[in-house]
């Protein structure tokens, strides 16, 4: 199951790059989110620095300035793409951290994701 959660932040981090309206939106600002998968114990930190992102195992020493916790297929809908499972999905997932960086991430998601209609 971990594979899930970690496919997805990479398809997130695939989206990201190929969308070049969103990198003023990540100029300078440099920023470690963890994500902590409460029932599988899966742990995954993003690194956002210089206009991109990158994904790396993470453990409880290293500082964060946002965390996510919830279940693995939570946070895996939250990464996924979708705009409907990340609006579900975020609901169920708690977030520890200043609130600035969590809309920025939230706005990173939404202006990733793809909605099906």
């Amino acid at each position: 199951m971990a594979d899930s959660l970690l496919n997805e932040v990479a398809g997130f981090q695939s989206r990201l790059s190929a969308k070049a309206f969103l990198r003023p939106l990540t100029r300078g600002w440099e920023r470690r989110i963890g994500l902590a998968a409460e029932d599988t114990g899966v742990k995954v930190m993003l690194i956002f620095s210089n206009h991109a992102v990158q994904h790396v195992g993470w453990t409880d020493r290293e500082k964060t300035d946002l965390m996510l916790y919830g279940s693995e297929r939570n946070l895996a809908m939250m990464f996924a793409g979708d705009e409907f499972g990340y609006l579900r999905a975020s609901s169920f997932v708690r977030k520890k951290g200043p609130l600035r960086d969590q809309l920025k991430l939230d706005a990173l998601l939404r202006l990733t994701a793809s909605s099906r209609r």
